[in-house]
């Protein structure tokens, strides 16, 4: 009996991430202790969290670089809400509710701009961006904020499991963070796989015109991925306070083409109709791995980019390639 394994794109990152592992790991023999491990998980969190919920977004055929701002303008917006408007009343889950309902009205009004005018996705949502960004200087306080004695700070204090290393005498912690990354993967994989609207997600980004025909709404499903997985980024930025504990005016912005890269490395299509839940957490984690390694061995933070770029552009190479290949394959 013979067995055949099918080489998927998630296989391949698969392979593609052990190998990685094993290369730095030879090169500086800490990159594969537990506690560096630990680190990396606590690393790549929010923005697997955020890369899961922006990457309907491409597999739609969207696009959007306004999360990030979206995210920390979430930050901010809470801090001040609780701080300064007398609003401390919504507690934590509150603030989490707040938050999704901002980012759901920012993607929302993308959604609507970008398909009832045909505009391009990328120049509304950097002008949304550039929007949000200024505005948090003009209408909110961004002073440099420590949570550490807050009710947030508490999600970065709560762990899942820590032990001490008896090498170096160090703690090392997994945060309980993890659970709601495992839940949320969990959650966008039984979504886009036996939902209507998750294989309304894929139509839409195959064929946009073969879907409207069918009967899909392109604006409802534009609205819907657009504005509860902008939600799902500024519930994000309200994480990444509790586990760094600190919040300054600049901390996400700028970060937003790193979540672009890990969707892209992990195989989403950004034609759309292409992509899966475990290629998205693979590209975060790749990425995370090279960058943390490459620190290990001694690169400059600045020539770290260098490699993140060479790995985005590899990753549009196969797709060009997969693209390439099926084209020659239907036209034979």
């Amino acid at each position: 009996m013979k067995f055949k394994i099918k080489l998927t794109n998630d296989l391949i990152l698969t392979l593609v991430l052990i190998a990685i592992l094993i290369a730095f790991g030879l090169a500086n023999p800490d990159v594969l202790t537990v506690r560096n491990l630990f680190t990396q998980v606590r690393n790549m969190m929010v923005v697997a969290i955020i890369a899961l919920g922006m990457f309907p977004i491409y597999l739609i055929g969207g696009f959007d670089v306004s999360f990030m701002a979206n995210a920390l303008f979430a930050q901010y917006l809470f801090l001040n809400a609780t701080q300064y408007w007398g609003m401390e009343w919504m507690g934590v889950v509150g603030g989490f509710i707040f938050v999704f309902l901002f980012g759901m009205l920012v993607g929302l009004f993308n959604a609507f701009v970008i398909t009832k005018y045909n505009f391009p996705a990328i120049i509304i949502t950097i002008g949304v961006q550039g929007i949000i960004h200024g505005g948090m200087y003009e209408i909110l306080r961004t002073d440099y904020f420590s949570v550490f004695k807050t009710g947030i700070a508490k999600i970065g204090r709560t762990y899942l499991y820590s032990y001490k290393d008896a090498a170096t005498g160090v703690t090392v912690a997994m945060n309980i963070m993890v659970l709601f990354w495992i839940a949320l993967a969990l959650f966008m994989w039984w979504f886009l796989k036996y939902t209507m609207y998750g294989r309304s997600i894929f139509a839409v980004g195959g064929n946009r015109e073969s879907a409207s025909r069918a009967g899909i709404s392109i604006m409802g499903i534009s609205l819907m991925v657009y504005g509860f997985f902008n939600g799902i980024a500024a519930f994000g930025g309200l994480l990444n306070l509790g586990l760094m504990g600190v919040a300054t005016p600049t901390g996400l912005y700028g970060t937003e083409f790193d979540v672009i890269g890990c969707i892209v490395l992990g195989g989403v299509s950004l034609g759309g109709g292409q992509g899966t839940v475990m290629g998205t957490i693979l590209g975060v984690a790749i990425m995370t791995v090279v960058k943390n390694s490459l620190l290990m061995i001694g690169v400059p933070v600045e020539s770290q980019r260098a490699f993140t770029g060479a790995l985005m552009l590899g990753a549009l190479g196969v797709q060009a390639y997969r693209r390439y290949r099926m084209e020659g394959v239907l036209t034979k």
